[in-house]
């Protein structure tokens, strides 16, 4: 739990500090349809299970996959929608109900 609190701290961080050094400025940052973040891959990652979703670079739909491509935004609102709807969230709620 300590660390889904962590990373969603780190998320929320990386959406507010987009001019350190290192972040690409608008010029060179050039998204493309390589960018797009929709409902079907907001509900297939929302199946995926967790080493799946946040370290794949692959598969379309992760943080890590939209980060390789310069899509920082989507990698952000991606972690986001997981946490807030993937199965984490599902088995935590379910571990609540039985107490």
């Amino acid at each position: 739990m300590a660390f889904l609190v962590l990373f969603f701290a780190l998320v929320t961080a990386a959406t507010v500090d987009t001019q350190s050094e290192g972040a690409p400025t608008n010029d060179e940052a050039q998204p493309s349809s390589a960018c797009r973040y929709d409902l079907a891959i907001r509900t297939s990652n929302a199946a995926r299970s967790w080493n799946d979703f946040e370290f794949d670079t692959q598969k379309p739909g992760g943080p890590m996959w939209y980060n390789s491509r310069g899509c920082y935004v989507q990698a952000v609102e991606a972690a986001r929608d997981y946490l807030a709807t993937g199965p984490l969230l599902k088995t935590r709620l379910a571990s609540a109900l039985v107490v």
